[in-house]
């Protein structure tokens, strides 16, 4: 991973949290489908070593080789980058779980009442409860 620069901040070239879940994401991927880490590498084209600093996160993910991983492992690409956003921490979970919930509760009973409209707004309003205005 790079350096900060001298402002403190990260370079625009290191890894962040989403090259981390797109690393999880491979790895899952190669392991459902009984592939070595060794194996992909090859086929891929890098060293065992390239392949798992990619599958931890430690290093980005050029476009191209997203797809050459991708096509490896039988998917499109974007199937590998669609939800590589960083995972909320388990702490924000917590607090908002009563909040979940009681609008998981609303909304399933809108459905159930037949009323999709109140559903979709019940749905809305916890969205932004939990996410904040947009």
């Amino acid at each position: 991973m790079s350096a900060p620069n001298d402002c403190g901040a990260q370079s625009a070239r290191s890894a962040t949290a989403s090259d981390a879940a797109l690393g999880r994401k491979i790895r899952g991927l190669r392991r459902a489908r009984g592939i070595t880490l060794a194996q992909l590498a090859a086929t891929v084209g890098v060293t065992g070593t390239q392949m798992h600093r990619y599958e931890v996160g430690t290093t980005r993910i050029a476009a191209s080789r997203l797809v050459t991983i991708a096509n490896a492992l039988g998917v499109r690409a974007d199937r590998l980058i669609g939800s590589c956003t960083a995972q909320p921490e388990p702490a924000k979970l917590e607090a908002d779980a009563p909040d979940l919930l009681a609008a998981g509760k609303a909304v399933v009973a809108a459905w159930v009442s037949g009323d999709l409209a109140a559903a979709v707004r019940s749905l809305a309003a916890a969205i932004a409860k939990v996410d904040g205005p947009r």
